[in-house]
């Protein structure tokens, strides 16, 4: 089975279909389907298939309702990039590291995410803090509460 989630011009749903090979082309350009079908009649047209695999095309001009919140994507854009936050967040934190709470240079704090992004986190303020590079690092892509909670456990926080 071949997916090919951005087909565009259907090469790789074409290859497939010279392969044998059972395939599914998605594309939100309308005009991705005329161009899947133009380019597979072609392809029927040069070969003795038993079968007429436009038949099996399906163009859907619906698009799929968003689950997430508009509201928030829109917030989300017209946020400016969350680096530009490293001074006030600088200020707010006293220079301390919001990990293991020691004193580091302005220069060796990095701006991190409390909940990621991966887990829905934005880049609002409200949502940053400044890390130094080891708490960062022990950090990686978890949330706030599982830093500290390895920080304790490995006797850097009380």
């Amino acid at each position: 089975m071949v997916l090919d989630p951005f087909c565009g011009c259907a090469t790789a749903c074409v290859a497939a279909e010279r392969l044998h090979r059972k395939w599914v082309g998605i594309d939100i350009s309308p005009d991705a389907g005329d161009i899947t079908k133009l380019r597979l009649s072609d392809e029927v047209n040069k070969a003795a298939n038993l079968f007429d695999p436009l038949a099996d095309v399906i163009v859907r001009k619906d698009a799929p309702e968003r689950t997430d919140n508009a509201e928030e994507i829109a917030i989300q854009r017209h946020l400016p990039r969350y680096q530009t936050h490293k001074p006030e967040l600088f200020g707010r934190q006293q220079g301390k590291c919001n990990g293991c709470q020691y004193w580091f240079h302005y220069r060796n704090l990095t701006v991190d995410h409390i909940t990621p992004q991966s887990r829905g986190g934005t880049d609002h303020i409200e949502n940053l803090q400044l890390l130094c590079a080891a708490c960062n690092s022990t950090k990686g892509k978890g949330t706030q509460a599982e830093l500290i909670s390895r920080l304790k456990e490995q006797g850097v926080l009380k």
